[in-house]
């Protein structure tokens, strides 16, 4: 508890982690290490676990190297004793499963999360996609659709934040580019992917540390 947190917290889905921090392993995208102690413990095992992991270079100076060296030192000392057996009855034996997670993920009664953001977002959506010369070009809802899925992957990586939240808010964005009627440049595809990517990570930090995309 002292290395790891209390296991008792209660789990939430929707966590906030501290990007870069050095007081985790980093094993699963999205800091997932941060959302809760037992993740911790678990990440933290899959990263001495993994063979020809170098960890104890990579994580040389670094909080998260304690509970590294924790980990090998309760393996060496319970490694080849015998499991506990309970006779504790399984939550959900594997048998008794029907359904995928894709399944299961449906069927969330979380409300969806509404993308509150100020009409003054049409202006920058302008500024990002300026109109090409003579007015022909690819749609930047179709180029926003396109990248969706890469682009919610990578700022999912980098900031923690749930890919649906993300995602939400590129089809916000992708729906008022095409009540704009705006269009892109196709030989300026990569310059634009860039742009966006900024602007829409720009917005997520925001969200992670206040809550909003936008303080209204």
């Amino acid at each position: 508890m002292r290395l790891f947190g209390l296991f008792n917290t209660p789990y939430k889905e929707d966590y906030k982690p501290k990007p870069f921090s050095s007081k985790f392993v980093r094993h699963l995208p999205g800091w997932y290490s941060q959302k809760h102690p037992d993740e911790d413990f678990a990440e933290t095992f899959a990263v001495w676990l993994k063979p020809d992991s170098d960890w104890k270079k990579r994580y040389e100076d670094t909080p998260a190297l304690t509970k590294l060296l924790y980990i090998e030192r309760i393996a060496k000392e319970y490694g080849n004793k015998s499991a506990v057996v309970t006779e504790e009855t399984l939550d959900a034996p594997i048998e008794e499963l029907n359904y995928t997670l894709v399944d299961w993920y449906d069927t969330s009664d979380e409300p969806k999360k509404k993308i509150n953001l100020p009409v003054t977002f049409n202006e920058d959506l302008k500024i990002l996609f300026p109109s090409p010369i003579g007015g022909s070009g690819q749609s930047v809802t179709i180029f926003l659709n396109n990248k969706r899925y890469k682009l919610s992957q990578e700022i999912n990586n980098w900031t923690g934040i749930e890919r649906e939240i993300i995602e939400d808010l590129i089809d916000e964005l992708a729906k008022r580019a095409e009540i704009l009627s705006l269009k892109i440049d196709p030989l300026k595809i990569e310059e634009a992917t860039i742009s966006v990517t900024a602007f829409i990570t720009t917005l997520v930090m925001n969200y992670l540390f206040t809550d909003n995309f936008v303080k209204l």
